[in-house]
Formats: structure tokens, sequence, C-alpha cells
């Protein structure tokens, strides 16, 4: 930046500004972001000479790292959906500040695990079948879960039911450190006397009303 002076006798006088620093630069690592891959963000700037800015990288509002009197600031992670979303870096030197912006898209491993059940209310003695689904170019490594406890390693599971297999059932898929969870599903299995017994009444209930 420069301006123009002129003294008494028309000589001309040029002055030079030098900027404290540049424009912010942000930087991802790799370009095309994966759930699972190490993203880096990193962001750089030039001092015209020494001065202590201060730099601060962000996720839309929430501050991920900053720094005094450097010319860098970065953020690394294990990249998850979460991750995807705008990133700014200001620069900062008393009133003197610059910011640059740039949009992450992260995109996804594997989809959200589905969970299916051959019945969610069965009487004891029947087959119970379950299988766990999800979207991936990857082998799934697959954990089927009872009240959050370990049941097996396996994409699919079948048993004839009794009473105490009754709960709430998941499945958790895990791929490249990245875990995702499936809807929870209530599963009831009552012995067959009392399921007979629910049954019976249920019935009844749907003739009165259908009589009315």
């Amino acid at each position: 930046m420069s301006c123009r002076a002129y003294n008494s006798i028309s000589s001309v006088l040029t002055y030079s500004f030098a900027e404290p620093f540049s424009v912010p630069n942000i930087t991802v690592y790799p370009q095309n972001v994966v759930e699972g891959d190490n993203i880096v963000i990193q962001c750089t700037t030039i001092l015209s000479h020494w001065h202590e800015i201060e730099m601060i990288l962000q996720k839309d509002k929430n501050i991920l790292n900053n720094s005094k009197g450097g010319e860098s600031v970065s953020y690394s992670a294990v990249a998850t959906m979460e991750n995807s979303g705008n990133y700014t870096c200001k620069v900062e030197l008393g009133r003197v500040s610059k910011t640059v912006t740039v949009n992450v898209v992260v995109a996804e491993l594997f989809s959200k695990p589905e969970l299916h059940v051959s019945k969610e209310d069965l009487d004891e003695g029947n087959m119970l079948q379950m299988s766990c689904l999800a979207n991936s170019s990857f082998p799934l490594n697959v954990s089927l879960m009872k009240d959050n406890t370990f049941l097996a390693h396996s994409t699919s599971y079948a048993f004839m039911a009794n009473v105490a297999n009754s709960g709430v059932y998941d499945c958790r898929v895990e791929i490249k450190g990245i875990v995702k969870k499936s809807d929870p599903v209530q599963i009831r299995v009552y012995c067959e006397l009392i399921y007979r017994s629910l049954k019976a009444s249920y019935l009844i209930n749907k003739e009165l009303i259908d009589a009315e």
C-alpha cells in the first residue's frame, strides 16, 4: 500500500505501508475426506515482520485451536460425519482482522446399520431370527447386543426363544475405527399360558369394538 504527498517545493514523496500479514489460507488433507481418515486442517499466513498475531481456527462457532506469534495453526482428528461443515481461520492484530472459510464434506464410509427381527412379540419355543444390515464396500465387523451386553459377532442370528430372551436388542458395525449403532428393537417373549391369555383378551376386545 502506498500514498503520495507533496512538499513546499512541489517534489513528490512516496510512503509505503506493508500489511502486517497476508490473507490466511486453509488447506485440508486429504482433499477427499472419508469417514475413518485422519483429517488435518491447517491454516497459514505470511508475516511481513514479526508481530504477535493471534490465529484462531474454528468450525461453525466452536474454536478448535488457536496460536499467538506463529504463522500457522492446525487441527487433526479421525474423520466422522460430524466433521462436515464450515471451517474458518481468523488472523488478528489489534484492529486488523482477516478471515477465510472453507467447507469440508466428509463422505460416508458405511450407512447406519438396521436390525431386522422376525417377530417383536412371540411365544416361547418359537424361532427368533435377526439380521444386521449396512451398506458398505468394506467387510462388516458386526456385534449383536442385548441390553447393551455382547451377544454374537455375526450379521445374522437365530435361536429358540424363551422368556429370558426378552429385552432390547441392537447391532453395532465397526469399520476403520468408526462405530455406528442401529435403532433399538424391543423383543417380548411370553410363556405360552400368558401369550394365549393376552391373545384371547385381544380377540375379545376386538370383537367388542367391531360390535360397536
